[in-house]
């Protein structure tokens, strides 16, 4: 299932693979991975460009943290 973004390390490296937002990613990709939900509030949806945004955004600060 989704993770809260808040939940999860990402203070240490990763890879960040963004999907399109209808396909998403192919399943070889998808086996290796996990599924971060990021809390909205007021919308359905983030388009992919800004969901990859939020969460880079919380790499950093996590390392800035760190």
């Amino acid at each position: 299932g989704n993770r809260s973004l808040a939940e999860v390390d990402l203070s240490r490296r990763f890879a960040l693979v963004v999907g399109s937002e209808g396909r998403g990613v192919s399943k070889e990709l998808r086996g290796g991975a996990i599924d971060l939900a990021i809390p909205v509030s007021g919308v359905e949806s983030l388009n992919a460009a800004v969901a990859a945004g939020i969460i880079l955004y919380e790499a950093r600060r996590q390392r800035t943290l760190r």
